[in-house]
């Protein structure tokens, strides 16, 4: 081992002296010395370790801290505004929306104060390529371009956070799980399989154990027999927690080892050594009937007009910038863990069931979240083994994945193969639609695996009237990484797949696509309509109105489509109108506490992953018990506390958990006034709840202190009549590199109805990071596979996210009102944004490059994806249209 080196460096204002082993990278140290930094690849791509070392940012992942011998370390910790708050760009970020989740923000922020004070109007594109150092995928960058452009035009005045959970993570204070250590903690490595099918012949651990600070090497042999089996059901191959006999993905976990530091671990893990017999493929497929609506095969022989055609979406995965990870802490016969998200009470209570527990005696405390997007929270078998490893050694171990095991461990999802045959007469009235879908499953069969398809398939029809249509879905088991949701999981997928069957269709009507759209969309007073569909529960959109938000979208279209576009560019357009379904579950209980001072807690079964929950719920109490909404305090995901709900995914906390705390309050209120008419000897009907107590008002702050504890204490419970189905329509307008065939999404218009508003700011982040998040699918994210099956994705770089530069000008018209389904007039937003665009983006891509429009049946469109178009097409030769095209 190397002998450590000293080093000696000055971290925001402070002299620092520490003898450091000479491979230990700067953001080791400063996690060390108590400045963590957020650390998104360990490959020096995303930028969210961001720290200025002598006034010049690094990548602090990358940067040893050898080399800072002498020099000053500025981190987000040490920066302070004129008065010791925030400074102007804190400020700026935090007024424009520009943080979510707050992962990336720390590195933002460096960013924007080198920028603050200059007084040049910053060239936009200039701008977005600054900002493109760092990825975020939460915000969709709007809010951070506005943030930048504020800071570089001039001082900005200081003021208090828009959001309660921003001023944590503008400063640095984000208590990821990152930064999150208990005493006596261990690290946990998990050694994988190399082959995407082999038999497990032998796993020798004995090299591992003998090594320096290993405190254990965990097989499938050491599991109990109640942990031993990860899934259930009568899935074709059945998925064990840590693999037995077999591997059937790259990336399967076979054991893990445990030790006492992060390196320690990761050493020990390359020492086990697992023999293998490769095989070759093996794959299943299962398929069966997801919708069958009225006679289709009456139908289609009937129609006049039928068009088939085969159409694909590729492989994605969330990609937050804060990998999984969990803290498992032995305590008292049970367990305390930190790290759980989305689902965090089925999860607890699945450790619990495998690991031999009573729910009770499974504690988890609630983290911040760096980005969820569906794939984070879902239940994995590291869920099980860590908190395992913890019992057996009787210390708390913990576990953060890399950026690597992200991309082969974390779930995948969206890949689909869809054959459709679409039927209309001749005046363009659909009649009928039979689609057979194939969904890549990869290895197993995880619990929501089915989810997407089924999602897909009931949303096929839209917001049209479809009389005629069946569905067939074939869930296909490969040797790839298994797949789960991700945002608007199979809505994206239809979005794109139903609108461009719609533009064929019109093409072989001699229509144009919108007055295709415009003779087969539903009208408001077609409303409530039922297509005849199904996924957890009957599909019944209940109102909206589609059609002046299309009418919208069109005119806008129209707008982009006559915009000049530079030379060797095609600029093309389009508007689609979409209908969404979210919201998910029977019943969320939530409970509102009034304390003796005044303050009112607020308890929760749904934990924030950037969506604002404690701003908005907090919002929500403090508008029913009129009491400042800084006296309420979110307590949230933590499964021990009297709250009850499914947690935070499908969009479904502003439905579900707003209404539940809404009702909540409500109930409290109505005890604290019949407590105090009792008391006054009057009515409680004559008496009102008010920030100032007085004539027939009451102060819940004022009153607190005299209140029983019954009395300052209430719970509720929400029940939905159904899902949320949020509509509108896009507008999309792209340019095309004809050169490079390389699109560029410019800009995106989103026409919506979301109901009642209850934060502007948080829903439009919400629906921009959406449309952005759609836009990475549509024209870039993908994860190919080698023809042997091995991953050919295995670090961020491989991966490309939209960045600044990248992203679209998002406008966003909210239409005014509250859905009339539940008491707060609400509906989800979550990701509105991301399942037209896929569809609405392919259609403008048509619009720029007609030569190929009838080919453009596939995403993501990247440049060799359009170059098989082309090729397909029989379209005149690429390198005649630009040479005659790249001349103005």
């Amino acid at each position: 081992m190397a002998e450590p080196v000293e080093v000696r460096c000055t971290i925001n204002g402070s002299a620092h002296t520490a003898a450091v082993a000479p491979g230990t990278t700067l953001a080791e140290h400063l996690d060390r010395c108590g400045f963590p930094t957020n650390v998104g690849c360990g490959e020096g791509t995303c930028g969210t370790c961001l720290v200025r070392v002598d006034g010049r940012p690094v990548q602090s992942c990358l940067t040893l801290v050898a080399t800072v011998d002498g020099s000053v370390v500025t981190t987000v910790h040490g920066l302070r505004g004129p008065d010791g708050g925030l400074t102007g760009a804190q400020t700026a970020i935090s007024a424009e929306g520009g943080l979510q989740c707050g992962f990336c923000t720390p590195a933002f922020v460096l960013l924007l104060d080198e920028m603050s004070g200059s007084g040049a109007p910053p060239d936009p594109e200039a701008l977005r390529e600054r900002l493109s150092a760092v990825t975020c995928r939460c915000t969709g960058y709007a809010g951070l371009l506005r943030a930048a452009r504020r800071v570089r035009c001039g001082p900005v005045a200081t003021e208090p956070p828009r959001r309660r959970e921003d001023s944590r993570l503008l400063t640095g204070r984000g208590d990821y799980l990152g930064a999150r250590s208990v005493p006596g903690q261990l690290h946990a490595r998990f050694v994988r399989a190399a082959h995407p099918h082999a038999d497990v012949i032998a796993v020798d651990t004995a090299a591992a154990t003998a090594m320096p600070g290993v405190a254990g090497v965990f097989t499938a042999d050491d599991l109990p027999p109640s942990a031993v089996r990860f899934t259930t059901g009568d899935a074709p191959f059945p998925e064990n927690t840590l693999a037995t006999d077999q591997v059937r993905y790259t990336g399967q976990p076979v054991a893990v080892v445990v030790a006492a530091t992060r390196d320690q671990a990761e050493d020990a893990a390359r020492a086990v050594r697992v023999a293998y017999r490769p095989r070759g493929p093996h794959r299943s497929e299962v398929r069966r009937r997801f919708q069958d609506v009225g006679a289709v095969d009456r139908a289609l022989a009937a129609a006049p007009v039928v068009v088939r055609r085969s159409f694909a979406v590729g492989r994605h995965t969330g990609m937050p910038m804060e990998t999984r990870g969990l803290l498992a802490e032995p305590r008292d016969g049970g367990l305390v863990l930190h790290g759980l998200t989305k689902q965090v009470r089925a999860n607890r209570d699945r450790v619990a069931a495998m690991l031999g527990l009573a729910p009770e005696r499974v504690d988890v405390v609630p983290t911040d979240v760096g980005g969820a997007f569906g794939v984070k929270g879902e239940f994995y078998p590291e869920d099980v083994v860590v908190p395992l490893a913890a019992l057996r050694l009787g210390r708390p171990v913990k576990w953060i994945e890399d950026r690597d095991e992200h991309l082969i461990a974390t779930n995948h999802s969206r890949e689909q193969a869809w054959e459709v045959t679409l039927a209309a007469d001749t005046d363009g009235a659909l009649l009928a639609a039979r689609v057979d879908v194939v969904v890549d499953a990869g290895a197993y069969h995880r619990p929501l695996t089915d989810l997407m398809p089924a999602f897909a398939t009931a949303m096929f029809p839209g917001p049209y009237r479809l009389p005629h249509y069946r569905a067939d879905v074939t869930i296909r088991y490969s040797h790839k990484t298994p797949t789960g949701p991700y945002r608007a999981p199979g809505r994206f997928e239809v979005g794109f797949v139903r609108e461009r069957a719609l533009d064929l269709l019109a093409a072989e009507l001699g229509l144009a696509p919108d007055e295709l759209r415009w003779r087969n969309l539903l009208s408001p007073a077609e409303l409530p309509h039922r297509p005849g569909t199904e996924c957890e529960g009957v599909v019944e959109y209940d109102e909206g109105d589609c059609g002046s938000a299309f009418a919208a979208a069109v005119a806008a279209a129209e707008r982009y489509r006559t915009a000049p576009a530079e030379p060797g560019v095609r600029r093309g357009a389009a508007a689609v109108p979409f209908v969404e379904k979210e919201g998910a579950g029977e019943a969320e209980t939530a409970t509102a506490r009034l304390h003796p001072d005044g303050r009112v807690t607020v308890e929760v079964d749904s934990a924030s992953s950037g969506q604002g929950h404690e701003t908005t719920l907090a919002a929500v109490a403090a508008e029913v018990l009129a009491v400042p909404p800084q006296r309420v305090v979110v307590d949230p995901g933590r499964a021990a506390a009297g709250a009850r709900g499914l947690g935070t995914f499908a969009s479904r906390t502003a439905l579900m958990t707003g209404n539940a705390v809404a009702a909540a309050a409500s109930r409290l209120a109505e005890q604290v006034l019949a407590a105090v008419a009792r008391r006054r000897g009057v009515p409680p009907g004559e008496l009102r709840l008010a920030p100032r107590g007085g004539p027939g008002a009451v102060s819940p702050v004022e009153v607190a202190g005299s209140l029983s504890a019954e009395d300052r204490t209430a719970t509720a419970t929400f029940r939905p009549g159904g899902h949320s189905y949020p509509s509108g329509a896009v507008a999309v307008a792209v340019d095309v590199d004809i050169a490079t065939l390389r699109t560029r999404v410019r800009h995106v218009h989103v026409f919506c109805d979301v109901g009642r508003v209850l934060d502007e700011v948080v829903v439009r982040g919400q629906i921009v990071g959406g449309v952005v998040q759609g836009v990475g699918g549509a024209v870039m994210e993908n994860l190919p596979y080698s023809d042997s099956g091995h991953p050919l994705v295995r670090r961020l770089a491989d991966y490309p996210v939209p960045l600044a530069a990248d992203a679209p000008d998002v406008e966003i018209s909210l239409a005014a009102g509250r859905a009339s389904g539940n008491p707060l007039g609400v509906r989800g937003v979550g990701e509105l944004g991301t399942a037209p665009i896929g569809g609405a983006v392919a259609a403008a891509v048509a619009d720029a490059v007609p030569e190929i429009a009838a080919e453009i049946v596939e995403l993501p469109l990247t440049p060799s994806t359009m170059h098989g178009s082309w090729v397909r097409s029989g379209a005149p030769d690429l390198a005649g249209a630009v040479a005659r095209e790249a001349v103005p």
